[in-house]
């Protein structure tokens, strides 16, 4: 919420007050990626990342985290160009806690089943 996040949710029609609701993952999703993009790209930015810290046996794996980054664009094959693409999917899309246990073992990749979501009480920031 803030300054920054009404003026960019306003050109889409939306207000920053959806940000107090934690629902807005459900019912906002597109309205908030797109105000997100635009703020991304206003700032030079291209890429975006869901960044986590892994849980271990004791809870948090403290100074240790994981990324996954990923572009906020797509490959046109008919024109052959490149635009921006980040969509409210994009911007809440659970990733699954890698290859690791909770109690450090490791597993297939495949069997991982430990999935993150989004921490709507956390700011978005660029870096």
């Amino acid at each position: 919420t803030g300054k920054v996040a009404e003026s960019y949710l306003q050109k889409h029609g939306a207000s920053g007050d959806i940000l107090k609701d934690p629902s807005w993952t459900k019912n906002h999703a597109d309205v908030v990626a797109a105000a997100v993009l635009d703020w991304a790209v206003d700032n030079g930015a291209n890429t975006f990342c869901h960044w986590f810290q892994p849980m271990a046996s004791s809870g948090v794996r403290h100074g240790q985290t994981g990324q996954v980054q990923n572009m906020m664009m797509k490959f046109d094959r008919d024109t052959n160009e490149v635009a921006f693409d980040f969509k409210g999917k994009d911007l809440i899309k659970g990733e699954t806690d890698g290859s690791s246990y909770p109690n450090g073992g490791l597993r297939g990749t495949h069997c991982a089943g430990g999935y993150l979501a989004i921490d709507t009480s956390s700011p978005i920031f660029l870096r």
